[in-house]
């Protein structure tokens, strides 16, 4: 049976418990389908915009400190999902973790109208043996990722820290930490680098400070 519940707030509902509070829940919610599933809120985060899915039973969400997430995140078969601290969404993006496997995001975190998928979906099988070929694999993105628009990170990926993945890329295999990766698949052009939130010119100031 399908439970709908109109925001993601602290409390036990049919389906999934949510522990911990939100700073904002603002058109939020939860639709389940399924028992013994966990929502868990660490230090306030921001949840406005996004809705959560759980698919089948004993699945988790962690959501952590300062984190700021839109879009639709769906959980399902005994999986596990984990945003670390002060991870930033900025466009809607599609997060989906099935057939017991882990999505870890690391802390400091900046998305922007991603997706990320620990399984294909639907199955692809050989013809001889009948088995299926596309089994799901974890996911791992370290700290401070910057994904950019429309990048996809399918089953298997490895992000490293510190590394920024370029507009449209498909990441599937290891990236490596502080590097820049770019195409289909994601390969590194650039070594030894780091980001920053911030706008800044070349000596290091930020660009339009008074």
């Amino acid at each position: 049976m399908r439970y709908e519940i109109p925001h993601i707030a602290e409390g036990t509902y049919d389906g999934v418990t949510v522990v911990g509070q939100t700073k904002s829940n603002i058109n939020s919610k939860i639709l389940v389908r399924g028992t013994n599933n966990t929502i868990e809120l660490v230090g306030l985060p921001y949840v406005d915009n996004l809705k959560v899915e759980f698919l089948g039973n004993n699945n988790r969400l962690v959501i952590g400190q300062n984190c700021r997430l839109r879009g639709v995140i769906t959980v399902g078969d005994g999986s596990r999902v984990e945003f670390g601290a002060g991870v930033h969404i900025t466009r809607p993006s599609q997060v989906v973790a099935r057939e017991g496997t882990e999505i870890v995001v690391g802390n400091g975190c900046l998305f922007s109208d991603v997706t990320i998928m620990s399984t294909d979906a639907h199955s692809i099988l050989d013809l001889t043996t009948r088995k299926r070929l596309n089994k799901a694999k974890n996911v791992r993105i370290g700290d401070k990722v910057w994904l950019a628009e429309k990048v996809a990170v399918y089953k298997g990926a490895e992000i490293g820290s510190g590394s920024v993945i370029g507009a449209r890329s498909v990441v599937r295999g290891k990236i490596p930490e502080n590097v820049v990766a770019v195409g289909v698949p994601a390969k590194v052009v650039r070594s030894n680098i780091a980001w920053s939130h911030k706008l800044l010119d070349d000596d290091g100031n930020v660009v339009g400070a008074v």
